[in-house]
């Protein structure tokens, strides 16, 4: 798949969005961890404020005021330890501002049932309200996450959390860009 980049000033981007989906109203900004450039964003949800905004992240990082006043949802993806990554990408210090968040639900991708017993001491550590916890399964292929997704769905109604399939996985397949 080609990838293409553009380098454009926040209100040039703010223009070409309105320009190019007119009628798409609601943006979601995700990536590699998108909060590293709250400033930006915060300055883009400005230039645009007929809009919706979601964002993406692993709740590393501390959430600034203006931009929680400005974006719309924030959707938390914390790293468990059965992700393989390292422990900065899955500091925890940040949650209680995510927590105290209206906008904010902590999105926790299973890999095994074991994993379940780091998200109930996550919940516990840090009071997340069980309402606002989604699972989801880990799976590459539409086999690996029907599997998955029969145990993990009985584990969230017996915990009283959401449960969330990988749709573009489902869709798509394992490629990136969908």
């Amino acid at each position: 798949q080609e990838q293409r980049w553009l380098e454009m000033e926040t209100k040039e981007i703010a223009e070409y969005i309105k320009e190019k989906w007119p009628i798409i109203k609601n943006l979601v900004f995700t990536g590699g961890e998108p909060f590293i450039h709250q400033d930006a964003w915060t300055e883009l949800m400005k230039l645009l404020p007929e809009y919706t905004f979601e964002i993406e992240t692993n709740a590393t990082l501390a959430l600034k005021p203006e931009f929680e006043k400005l974006v719309t949802k924030i959707n938390c993806s914390p790293k468990l330890s059965s992700s393989g990554n390292d422990e900065k990408s899955r500091e925890t210090i940040n949650f209680p501002l995510y927590v105290a968040s209206s906008k904010a639900t902590f999105k926790f991708v299973i890999v095994t049932p074991e994993d379940l017993n780091e998200v109930l001491g996550l919940i516990k550590k840090y009071d997340i309200p069980r309402n606002k916890v989604i699972l989801m399964p880990e799976g590459r292929t539409k086999e690996e996450l029907h599997e998955k997704s029969l145990w993990l769905a009985e584990l969230a109604k017996e915990n009283n959390f959401r449960f969330t399939p990988r749709l573009h996985v489902e869709l798509w397949g394992n490629r990136r860009g969908t």
